[in-house]
Order: C-alpha cells, then sequence, then structure tokens
C-alpha cells in the first residue's frame, strides 16, 4: 500500500456503487470525509492512504451513494406552518368526497365549543382539488356555513394555492368587504356585488393564512423538526422557502436549529416582493457563522395557476365542466398578467440594482414572455453574477428556452404536474397539443440551458418525492393504470433527470462550489440509495428507497437500518444485499 497521509479521514464509505454526477470523474470505489467536507475520492487504495485508528469505515453493502438532492422551489416554512395551524384534505390523504367532507365536519364541530374565545379559533383546510377527488360541491361561502358553520371562521386553501374559499366569518375577523382594494377578480363577486366566498390568487391565500391566530411556539419547534425529518427521509439535503416571509418566532427556530450539527436539511430562503421594502429592511438572516441557512433573493409572480384558468397563456383555455367548475373567467379565457410590463421592469430593476437574485413564477407563454423581455433589458447576455429564475415555465417555448439560455438563467421546471394532472390538462383544461409540451426538459437541454425539476410542495399533492420527480422527466407518465404519456419527445434521460436534481440547482442557488456533486473540498451531502438509479428501469425509478441521508458528513437526519459496529466498521443493511 502507498505512503499513508499525515490527515486522518473521520469517514470512508466503500462497498457499492458511488455515482459522482461529476463528467470527470462519475463513479469511485470510495470517499473519505473529514470535518464535514469531502477529503478525498477515487479508488479504494487510495482513499486508504487517509484511513487511521478513529476512521469508521461504512460498507455500503452494494447500496448506491449519490450527491444529496437538492429542491430549489419548495415552500419549507409553509410546509412547517401549515402542520401547525390546518387539516390536509388532499387526494394524497383523502380519496372521496365524503372522506374531504367528513375530515372537515370532524374538525369544525370539535372547534366549535371554543367559539367564544378570544382570537376565535380558525378552521383552516389545505388541498381542496376537484380534479382529482370526485364528486367535490361547489364551494362558496352559502355551502360552508349550511354544512359546516358560520360562526367558526373558516378557510379551505385549494391544492394549488391559487384559489381558496371562506365563510363570511372570515371576511368579518379581516375586515374584507366587496370594496376591498385588490383586483376585482380575485375577490369573486355574485350578480348583486356581494362577495360570494371564492377568492383567486396564491398571495391572497398567504395573506388570509397570516391573519389566523399564529400557532405556539413549542408547535412550531417540533413542526420543524417533523419537517425537516421528512425532507431528510426523501433524500433531500439542501431544500428552499419561495414565498419567505419575515416572522421573528420562526426566524429565531430556524436559525437555531440551523446551527446545530444534526440539522438535517439547509435551508435557502427567497423572501416575498414589496417594492416599498429597501435591502436594510430585508430580513438579516444570513450569517457567516451558518451554512445551513441563508436569504437567497427575492420572489414575485407574473402570472398564476393552470388549475385557476390564472396562468397567462396565448391561446385560450378549454371550456368544459370543470373549468365551469372551477369557476374559471368567462371564455374566452387566457388567463391575466399579475403586473404591466412597466411595473415589473421596475420591480426587476429595483432588486437588481441590491444585487439580489430575482425568481419569478411564470407558467404560460404570455408571462414568460414578459418575464424574459424585463430580464432582457436588465441584463447583460450570460451575465451569471446574479443568475435570475423563471419557476415553472409549463408552456415554455423553443425561442423562450434559447433566450433563457442566453441570457444564463437556469429554468426550473414542474415537470411532475404530468404524472397527477396530466389527462386533466389534456382532457379539460389545455388539450393534448399544449399538455404534450408541457415543461419541454428535452428542448431546455438540447438548447443548452442547466435546468432543474421541482414539486412546489405543499402546492402539489403528497410529500416530495424526487424518484417521483426524476420518473416523471424520464418517463413523461401519468400515474393512472393506463401509464398515459404525454410529450414522448420531452423525455430526458436518467443521468439528465439526477442532474437536474443535483447540479442544476446547486448552480441555481450559487452554491455549486459546495453542493451538487462529490468533489474534493465539496460539502460531505449524499443520500444512500437501495437500487442504482442507472441500472433500474424508468417504470421502477419510483420504487428505490433512502437508506441513509448525510448532510457535512454526519447521517443526522435519516436512516432506515440499525447500526451494526463491527469495531470500526458499519455495515449499512440492504433488502439488495447477497
Amino acid at each position: 500500500m502507498a505512503n499513508k497521509s499525515s490527515v486522518i479521514a473521520k469517514s470512508i464509505f466503500f462497498g457499492g456503487n458511488i455515482l459522482t454526477m461529476e463528467d470527470s470523474l462519475p463513479e469511485v470505489e470510495s470517499i473519505a470525509v473529514l470535518d464535514g467536507v469531502i477529503l478525498a475520492l477515487g479508488s479504494l487504495s487510495d482513499v486508504m492512504k487517509f484511513a487511521g485508528d478513529e476512521t469508521e469505515f461504512i460498507y455500503l453493502n452494494k447500496n448506491t451513494l449519490l450527491p444529496g438532492f437538492i429542491e430549489p422551489h419548495q415552500h419549507a416554512i409553509n410546509r412547517i406552518k401549515e402542520s401547525c395551524q390546518s387539516i390536509n384534505i388532499g387526494a394524497y390523504y383523502c380519496k372521496t368526497a365524503e372522506e374531504v367532507i367528513n375530515k372537515i365536519r370532524v374538525e369544525v364541530n370539535s372547534v366549535l365549543p371554543n367559539a367564544d374565545k378570544v382570537p376565535t379559533p380558525w378552521c383552516i383546510f389545505t388541498g381542496w382539488d376537484p380534479e382529482l377527488v370526485p364528486n367535490l360541491p361547489k364551494l362558496n361561502a352559502d355551502f360552508i356555513e349550511k354544512e359546516f358553520s358560520s360562526v367558526i371562521p373558516i378557510l379551505i386553501i385549494a391544492q394549488n394555492l391559487h384559489s381558496s374559499f371562506v365563510n363570511r366569518k372570515i371576511f368579518e375577523i379581516t375586515n374584507i368587504t366587496k370594496d376591498y382594494k385588490s383586483k376585482p377578480d380575485d375577490f369573486l363577486t355574485d350578480s348583486n356585488g356581494e362577495l360570494t366566498g371564492e377568492i383567486k390568487k396564491a398571495t391572497n391565500s398567504f395573506l388570509l393564512i397570516s391573519k389566523a391566530p399564529p400557532a405556539s411556539e413549542s408547535r412550531l419547534a417540533y413542526a420543524i423538526t417533523r419537517i425537516y425529518r421528512d425532507y431528510s427521509s426523501r433524500g433531500y439535503t439542501t431544500v428552499t422557502e419561495l414565498a419567505y416571509e419575515p416572522n421573528k418566532v420562526i426566524d429565531e427556530l430556524i436559525k437555531s436549529v440551523a446551527s446545530r450539527r444534526d440539522c438535517p436539511v439547509r435551508l435557502a430562503l427567497y423572501q416575498k416582493e414589496d417594492i416599498t421594502k429597501d435591502i436594510s429592511e430585508l430580513h438579516p438572516i444570513n450569517s457567516p457563522d451558518i451554512d445551513k441557512l441563508w436569504l437567497a433573493g427575492v420572489k414575485l409572480w407574473a402570472d398564476g395557476s393552470p388549475h385557476s384558468g390564472t396562468m397567462a397563456v396565448r391561446e385560450p383555455y378549454l371550456k368544459s365542466t370543470l373549468t365551469d367548475f372551477l369557476s374559471f373567467p368567462k371564455a374566452p379565457n387566457y388567463g391575466h398578467l399579475t403586473f404591466s410590463t412597466d411595473t415589473l421592469y421596475h420591480k426587476v430593476c429595483f432588486y437588481h440594482k441590491l444585487g439580489l437574485q430575482i425568481a419569478i413564477h411564470a407558467q404560460g407563454e404570455r408571462a414568460i414572455e414578459q418575464v424574459l423581455d424585463v430580464y432582457q433589458r436588465v441584463i447583460p447576455a450570460k451575465d451569471n453574477r446574479i443568475r435570475h429564475r423563471i419557476e415553472h415555465l409549463g408552456l415554455a417555448t423553443e425561442k423562450q428556452l434559447a433566450l433563457c439560455e442566453k441570457l444564463g438563467i437556469c429554468p426550473s421546471f414542474f415537470v411532475d404536474q404530468l404524472r397527477v394532472y396530466g389527462s386533466t390538462f389534456s382532457e379539460y383544461l389545455l388539450g393534448a397539443d399544449r399538455t404534450n409540451r408541457w415543461s419541454p426538459l428535452a428542448t431546455a437541454i438540447k438548447l443548452g440551458c442547466t435546468i432543474s425539476i421541482h414539486q412546489d410542495n405543499p402546492a402539489f399533492p403528497g410529500p416530495p418525492l424526487p424518484f417521483s420527480n426524476i420518473k416523471t422527466a424520464v418517463t413523461r407518465s401519468e400515474a393512472k393504470g393506463d401509464k398515459m404519456v404525454h410529450g414522448e419527445s420531452e423525455r430526458i434521460s436518467v443521468h439528465e433527470a439526477i442532474k437536474a436534481c443535483t447540479i442544476g440547482p446547486a448552480w441555481q442557488l450559487f452554491r455549486e462550489d459546495k453542493l451538487g456533486s462529490l468533489k474534493v473540498g465539496k460539502f460531505a451531502d449524499f443520500v444512500i440509495l437501495t437500487q442504482n438509479p442507472y441500472t433500474v428501469s424508468g417504470d421502477e425509478l419510483g420504487e428505490i428507497q433512502v437508506v441513509e441521508t448525510y448532510i457535512g458528513g454526519y447521517c443526522n437526519g435519516f436512516s432506515t437500518k440499525n447500526d451494526m459496529k463491527i469495531p470500526s466498521l458499519r455495515i449499512l443493511e440492504s433488502t439488495n444485499a447477497h
């Protein structure tokens, strides 16, 4: 054996597939870790130079080790708050309309005895989804009050977050009237001009939630631990919050957790924009001593959602029984832009001059075109110093993606909508042609874009699932039994899909020097899997399980296996062991 190194590794991993996501050295036999970063990797004999008496040897037992997954568009803090304040009635948890209605009724009835308390307790429900749960009733204030209560404030939020429904008690408490200063199509009214209780726009859903009585500090602390561990259990080591609102209690809690070695995920925050704020007023969440929490930029919305008829499209939505049921704007409906181009330009200029990265939600062609027009006026071609973002890009065209590449923008796609809503898009909302070109990943890669993919939880059914996301990118098949494929020509390879969950978002978050691949000097953030995703079929990708998740070289987040100590050797149990 070659000479030993004077630097001794804390741990050495070997005995499985170690995939680096680095083109120059895609697979290695072993990896050594010290002080939270990768010390060495390569052949087992080379890495063993860094072994010493205190080194822990971890035998992978034929499992597969990859860089930890990065989720570039989540609402992690909203997941935390939602778990404290609301009941999830989404299709992932309730399969029938009867289950949904009963769940609401049971919760409301349990709160009714406390109706006279101050502040009045709210009943908040998330995940309302007529697209996936058949026979749900049409919601408005009259229905909510008749079926549930007019005394308890009730807020029911659609799965996509872009629609919500309330009883009149909510309007009373929040002082929202028919003269409320907002876009007239945000708060729907009847033929007499009275509020119906149906509300559009994600920012209004967030506004209403913010007016509810806050959760206790102890509940929030518990929820942070639980949600962070949930991300870790899925294989994520870095996640995001794309609608961050400074909150003294939550901020102190997440800063405290992030400063601990056993914090299982890194969290990047994008603050909701407010043009009245100066940079000095943006919340000082950043700390040079904390590498697991940082303020990454600001977030704007250029349009809405396909599920509420507010995504800004070039061709009108289909007119169908579903669009009528969901109260889409009157046909022909082209959705709407959140801002005029001049207003968006001034907002982007404001934050660009402050040196902040900007992430803009834009799903339809008209919104994407507007955002790119503004970006093109503001930034030089391929100015990677800021890397402004566009989020979702459902109906992005080839010309628009070519401009993304020219400007150095990293498109982040919400491709997994096809797995859940593909048939709904095709039959009721957009038609087959537009559904087949939804999230054009292959086109973006062909044009040279550095892409990422995401799931946008909790504005998406169920927990965040990286391999469902990867599977949809690879197969573009729906979850239904017929495995309907939407846009076969936009399929990408397993390698490209995994890059879109690792290297791509690391670059997008300005952390490519520390995250996204296995390389000497980068953080030792990785996930150990039961199967090698490169050796299974596309349909089997969703069956891959996480064995352990490491962040900074420590398995603080998640492990499905019991440790088996053989002096300094730990063997990972595996369903694949021979």
